[in-house]
């Protein structure tokens, strides 16, 4: 699979001859190098690939099996330190490169970086000043929040989903960033938005009451510490759903009005000829589907519900695409489905979404995981969004 993805980027400049164009160099960039298992005899196959690309500076026809030259090609890639599924790369295939170790960036230049993308936002945006004077706040009081988790609540066999990074980090401003001047005007809505921000990205991933508490608290420590709001027995939702028309993500001051709105969407659903949904709106359930509509919203948001079966995860999914008017799909599962039928599933699904150019969520769940193979390929498509080669080249 990697070669042939590697081949399908490339120039085929004769029959035998691939790279790039004449005068250019091409650059293959690869993630996760040392991500590949090692075999029975220690080698790890698709390094093994790459290595024969840099050595011999080509590789072998899969199908006729005559040698394809490559040039003008060069590839860089990416991997992290070994342990938690990543193995140690072969010395044969790592003497080719140069090797540079890119290592934990400080906060302060995390707090530039955050700083300039939110300031940047804050200014062409025409925000009060309040705002602008709290640009600084949000962002050392997100870095503070990061390094505290990170240090503090580690992976461990029954919470090994604890893997923080900086695109945690990025996930928070991401959502900052659906605020406008006519819903955020003061520093203490801003404040209160940041708070709801940090519990969607970091609070929703924990799985204990416990650590839910220790979030809660140390949240509220840096909301008084930096925006002088206090928060203790107060919860903040902000969303969209009241004005789905302009798409206002306002905080919303009562579940009441949640409720009926739902109430109204789950009968246009039920009205659309889709399959019946019969949902109480309590304050859990309202609160989930607020944070998957706040999923659903964001470009490239994806979501992994984690729940026991019969918990409500593909009902709150299905209504929340439907306010977001997005089409939900789902894999029909038929005596001898394989992965050909899986693949034949995802062309279908990818032609409605651009040929018709609709809003697609796909509803996958765990007991249509016939084949490891599937979860490749729709870890392709959350990295990349393809899937190599489920096309004909042409």
């Amino acid at each position: 699979m990697l070669q042939l993805a590697i081949e399908s980027k490339l120039e085929k400049i004769k029959k035998n001859l691939l790279g790039g164009k004449v005068g250019e160099v091409m650059v293959v960039a690869i993630d996760d190098t040392n991500m590949p298992d090692i075999e029975e005899y220690g080698a790890m196959p698709p390094v093994e690939v790459l290595r024969t690309i840099i050595d011999k500076e080509g590789v072998w026809d899969r199908k006729e099996r005559f040698w394809k030259h490559i040039v003008n090609t060069v590839l860089v890639c990416a991997c992290s330190s070994p342990g938690g599924g990543r193995n140690p790369l072969p010395p044969r295939f790592t003497r080719h490169f140069n090797l540079m170790c890119l290592p934990i960036a400080s906060d302060q230049t995390l707090i530039r970086i955050f700083k300039s993308i939110l300031e940047s936002f804050v200014i062409a945006n025409g925000f009060f000043d309040p705002i602008k004077k709290s640009v600084d706040g949000v962002v050392r009081a997100t870095i503070e929040l990061y390094v505290k988790i990170i240090k503090e609540k580690l992976p461990i066999p029954s919470k090994f989903h604890y893997t923080f990074n900086l695109r945690d980090i990025s996930k928070v401003f991401q959502g900052i960033l659906q605020m406008k001047p006519s819903t955020v005007r003061d520093a203490d809505t801003f404040g209160k938005l940041w708070f709801h921000e940090i519990q969607r990205v970091f609070r929703d991933r924990l799985n204990t009451q416990e650590d839910h508490e220790w979030f809660h608290l140390m949240s509220c420590d840096l909301l008084e510490s930096y925006f002088r709001v206090h928060a203790r027995e107060e919860k903040f939702y902000f969303s969209d759903i009241l004005k789905l028309d302009s798409r206002e993500y306002e905080i919303l001051g009562d579940l009441k009005k949640v409720a009926k709105t739902l109430d109204e969407k789950q009968d246009d659903y039920n009205s659309s000829g889709a399959t019946k949904l019969n949902l109480v709106f309590f304050e859990d359930c309202m609160e989930n589907i607020l944070r998957i509509c706040r999923v659903l919203r964001l470009p490239r948001g994806n979501a992994l519900l984690i729940g026991v079966a019969g918990s409500g995860k593909q009902s709150l999914t299905k209504l929340s695409a439907f306010i977001n008017e997005s089409v939900v799909m789902q894999v029909q599962m038929t005596k001898g489905y394989n992965l050909e039928s899986f693949r034949t599933f995802l062309k279908d699904m990818m032609r409605d979404a651009s040929n018709r150019n609709v809003s697609v969520t796909f509803l996958f769940t765990d007991n249509q995981i016939l084949q490891e193979v599937f979860l490749e390929d729709i870890n392709n498509i959350l990295n990349s969004g393809e899937v190599p080669n489920i096309w004909a080249i042409d």
